[in-house]
């Protein structure tokens, strides 16, 4: 129910929050109201780890907000290009990790994390080819 929330909240005011994440005073001359649409980061954040630890625990959730981003960044040439390339990463990293998990008999959560450790090792080093 969180999630959809989340889902729904970003669909909805995509634009705005990356406005005001960005260039507050731009979104401020706009006629934004920019304290509201960081109180709703905030509160979309929030909704986001608390239903996230009770779902895959501590480790795994931030492992996966912090490195696919990261990841991502390494690789991405646009806002959007960001956001898809998390995305995959995220994607990449939950279900290698999960394979990994299950095939070697490892617990699931680190393995994720350290999947998605080599995935950011593997686009930093992407990142500086292609410059």
């Amino acid at each position: 129910m969180a999630y959809s929330i989340v889902l729904l909240a970003i669909l909805f005011t995509y634009r705005q929050l990356l406005l005001v994440s960005f260039d507050p005073e731009t979104a401020t001359v706009l006629g934004l109201r920019v304290r509201a649409y960081e109180g709703l980061i905030l509160v979309l954040m929030g909704l986001t780890v608390s239903a996230g630890v009770l779902i895959v625990g501590p480790v795994t959730l931030f492992g996966l907000l912090v490195i696919p981003p990261l990841a991502g960044h390494c690789l991405a040439s646009s806002m959007v290009s960001l956001v898809v390339y998390s995305m995959g990463f995220g994607l990449l990293s939950a279900l290698g990790g999960l394979l990994v998990s299950f095939s070697e008999d490892l617990p699931l959560g680190p393995t994720v994390c350290v999947v998605a450790a080599l995935l950011l090792a593997l686009a930093k080093l992407l990142g500086r080819l292609r410059a």
